[in-house]
């Protein structure tokens, strides 16, 4: 025994061409660029307290936790076979060149973060992960991507709503 469903009526207006309001931007007047001077287009220094070299990539774990950057790979001179001390914090695994240390430059050039360091760091929850590497101090520095989102949402929050 079948039963026969009825068509539901249809709510609202029935015009095809009717822009569904809550996917249409609200109205806001576009605020003008401010005039840049002279002193705003001249090359700032890097924000480092030491005005130390910064590189940044984005590189995407594999289901074994294992990334590569080759040009910032190159930029701290490590090499396949080259051993990396491992420190893990809150928001980062950070990595170190160290002689006795527990990881290694694989012969690919791929680099592998432990399960568990992944976990504690939240680099689980994104495969996608923000690379900094610091060459004169021999390190890499590995974020979840969903931080440094959160801190480029931030700081355009900021900058937007402090504009006249």
């Amino acid at each position: 025994m079948s039963r026969a469903c009825k068509p539901r009526p249809p709510v609202g207006d029935t015009n095809p061409d009717t822009p569904i309001a809550p996917l249409i931007p609200p109205d806001r007047p576009q605020p003008r660029p401010a005039a840049l001077g002279v002193a705003a287009l001249a090359p700032q220094p890097p924000a480092t307290p030491d005005h130390e070299t910064l590189l940044l990539d984005v590189a995407r774990l594999d289901a074994s936790g294992r990334f590569t950057s080759r040009p910032l790979l190159q930029a701290l001179g490590w090499t396949p076979g080259h051993r990396i001390g491992l420190q893990v914090r809150a928001d980062a695994v950070v990595l170190t060149a160290d002689a006795a240390g527990p990881l290694h430059i694989g012969s690919r050039g791929e680099l592998a973060i432990p399960s568990p360091a992944r976990t504690m760091a939240g680099l689980n929850h994104d495969r996608s992960v923000v690379l900094l590497a610091i060459p004169a101090r021999s390190t890499l520095i590995v974020h979840p991507l969903h931080l440094v989102t959160a801190l480029l949402a931030a700081y355009h929050a900021h900058t937007s709503s402090s504009r006249p």
